[in-house]
């Protein structure tokens, strides 16, 4: 969705505005993007090892599943930060765009 977000708002500026974009992903946007996959892969690692080694799972289920919810709360606040971000960065490009 955040994607999809920052597309349609640079679609918006640089379509229907007819404002000179520059993309530039921000230090918090990488950082986010980087919490997403680190879930992304802990995800993958579970149901992996659910199916292969199940006994694993069992064996070590709470700190899997803690260290996974913790990720989904880091992701999630990340996510929703850069939805501000992006938000004020599209404003001020609002404010302050050249025209083509």
């Amino acid at each position: 969705g955040r994607d999809f977000y920052i597309v349609f708002g640079v679609m918006y500026l640089y379509f229907v505005r007819h404002l000179d974009i520059v993309p530039k992903p921000t230090l918090l946007a990488k950082r986010t993007t980087f919490a997403q996959f680190v879930l992304l892969t802990l995800s993958f690692i579970k149901a992996y090892v659910q199916v292969v080694n199940p006994t694993f799972i069992q064996n070590y289920r709470t700190l899997l599943f803690n260290f996974q919810h913790a990720m989904v709360f880091v992701a999630l606040l990340l996510t929703l930060a850069t939805f501000v971000q992006y938000t004020q960065v599209g404003f001020q490009t609002l404010r302050e765009g050249k025209q083509q």
